[in-house]
This record gives C-alpha cells, sequence and structure tokens, in this order.
C-alpha cells in the first residue's frame, strides 16, 4: 500500500473517533459540565405502607342492562323532557311531556261541533 491510502485510511479512522466521541458525550466531560444533562430530576421520599386507588382509563361502550322502548299514545311535539340521561327512572315516571296546545285546540273544536249539533237537535224536538 502507498503513503497516500495509510493516510487517507487513518484520516477517516481519526473522523470516526472524533465523531463518536462528540455524540457519545465526551466533549461534556471535558468542559467540567457546562452543558446540562437531559436527565430528569429524581425525588427521594420515605417508603409508606397503604392502599392505593385503582384508576383504569380505557374505551368502551357501556350498555343498559335492561332496555325498553317507549312510545306516545299520541302524536305531538316534545315540550320537556323530565330526566337526564343515564338517570334511574323507575316505572310511572313522568318522563316527557307532550305541547298541549294542539290537543286543547282540537277539544275545544270537538266541543263547538258537539255543541252545535245538539242545539240543531233540540230545535229539531222543540220544531215538531
Amino acid at each position: 500500500m502507498s503513503t497516500r491510502t495509510w493516510l487517507i485510511a487513518g484520516a477517516v479512522i481519526l473522523i470516526a473517533i472524533l465523531g463518536y466521541w462528540y455524540f457519545a458525550g465526551g466533549s461534556n466531560s471535558s468542559k467540567g459540565g457546562d452543558k446540562k444533562s437531559d436527565g430528569a430530576p429524581v425525588r427521594v421520599a420515605a417508603v409508606v405502607r397503604r392502599d392505593m386507588p385503582v384508576v383504569e382509563h380505557t374505551l368502551g361502550t357501556v350498555v343498559a342492562n335492561t332496555m325498553v322502548q317507549v312510545t306516545a299514545r299520541v302524536e305531538g311535539v316534545l315540550d320537556v323532557a323530565h330526566f337526564k340521561e343515564g338517570q334511574f327512572v323507575k316505572k310511572g315516571d313522568l318522563l316527557f311531556e307532550i305541547d298541549r296546545r294542539g290537543f286543547e285546540a282540537a277539544f275545544g273544536l270537538n266541543r263547538a261541533h258537539a255543541l252545535l249539533r245538539d242545539e240543531a237537535a233540540f230545535e229539531k224536538c222543540a220544531a215538531r
């Protein structure tokens, strides 16, 4: 091998050693610790025996053990819901209120028709 080959090989080895020394933290120890280390701070505490709460953070779906289907006897617009989602309810609890204005109008109309029909029937009987 020629002298030139030996010089190039030596320069490559020297560059590799210096690069390893620089990136492995060798420059930190030579400067007396001027650079801050990236380590986490350490705390010290006395050992104590006690119960620890068990907390689990998981993803999932919660399904009720009892599900019911609620159907209305009449159609209308829901006015108020008397429960919150997930709340326990019992048989007979008031769950919803339907807007009563439509029912009151229909009741008044039926009452007026009945009154007119009865008045007409009365007049027919009185005319005989």
